[in-house]
């Protein structure tokens, strides 16, 4: 059972979010929202609609100081503190079903949240090919790419 809210290392509670799909997950996913912006969001729930429609587990949760999580308003002290909470956040994710394929999706500053720690954590990933995802909101012409 994935508990809720999410401790923080100096103890703010982080507000959590799992939905997942009616069959089997076929893997999990962590959205992760942008500045000013929360894990509820219009934009937040359409996607994770969507890809539990296709038997994706989606967990989310607040950044620190916004939306439902504690913490003075969109301020952190360092990006470091970020990072820690995003990786408290990955290490609960993976102990559910920890055998399922695990993506990291972030809109905006989310994304940016994402690739951050993607590049500054490569062995916390199964799959060590290094390859992202580089597309805008509204590109049709989304690409994969590979980090480098």
């Amino acid at each position: 059972m994935f508990l809720t809210p999410l401790k923080t290392v100096d103890g703010l509670a982080l507000h959590t979010l799992v939905t997942e799909p009616i069959e089997q997950p076929v893997a999990k996913v962590i959205l992760i929202h942008g500045f000013g912006d929360h894990s509820e969001a219009l934009p937040y729930r359409n996607l994770t609609r969507h890809l539990v429609a296709h038997n994706f587990a989606v967990y989310s949760f607040d950044l620190r100081g916004h939306g439902q999580s504690e913490g003075q308003r969109m301020f952190v002290q360092n990006w470091d503190e970020i990072g820690t909470d995003v990786g408290s956040f990955v290490d609960c994710v993976r102990q559910e079903a920890p055998a399922l394929p695990l993506f990291l999706v972030g809109l905006s500053m989310g994304g940016l949240i994402a690739l951050n720690y993607g590049l500054n954590n490569p062995s916390r990933y199964t799959d060590p090919s290094g390859h992202s995802v580089d597309c805008g909101p509204y590109d049709p012409n989304c690409r994969a790419g590979k980090i480098v």
